[in-house]
């Protein structure tokens, strides 16, 4: 089996700049919620490519990472652990290489203005070198280190 991420993340964000509109207030501890999950098989080959969307909010708006962050623990923010379906039960999927991950960096996304409350979408490219039946869990973490609570995508089928 073969797995191969794309540390391409696209984000988007939601920012309410109206003063007319009611600011949202969220945790200052961001929290995540399952969003959309695409699947295009590559032509010709085993495998293809998964576009997982989350939702996110955070309160003071202190998600994401600069290019001057590279050593633990502000190497990755996006944390994502990989399930195969063996025998039925879903087994965690562990690289005997551990630097190999699905983990993967969100920039930095500060609000302009007093509102520093985020809201949005994130969107996470991964490539998979293989026939197999996934799952994923996955977390996010602030720059004060607070973590998300979990996911857990619905199972999805590589070809």
């Amino acid at each position: 089996m073969k797995y191969k991420s794309s540390l391409f993340i696209s984000v988007v964000v939601f920012f309410l700049v109206s003063s007319c509109l009611k600011k949202e207030e969220y945790p200052v501890i961001p929290a995540i919620s399952f969003k959309d999950l695409k699947y295009n098989h590559f032509v010709n080959s085993i495998g293809g490519t998964v576009y997982l969307t989350i939702s996110f909010t955070d309160g003071d708006g202190n998600i994401g990472l600069t290019a001057a962050d590279t050593v633990a623990p502000y190497d990755y923010n996006l944390f994502v652990k990989l399930f195969g379906k063996k025998n039925g039960v879903f087994e965690e999927i562990i690289f005997p290489d551990t630097t190999l991950n699905f983990n993967a960096r969100i920039p930095i996304l500060n609000a302009n203005g007093s509102n520093k409350t985020l809201k949005g979408d994130i969107e996470y490219k991964m490539d998979f070198l293989t026939k197999d039946t996934l799952q994923l869990e996955v977390f996010i973490k602030d720059r004060e280190l607070n973590e998300s609570n979990t996911i857990t995508t619905p199972e999805f089928v590589i070809k």
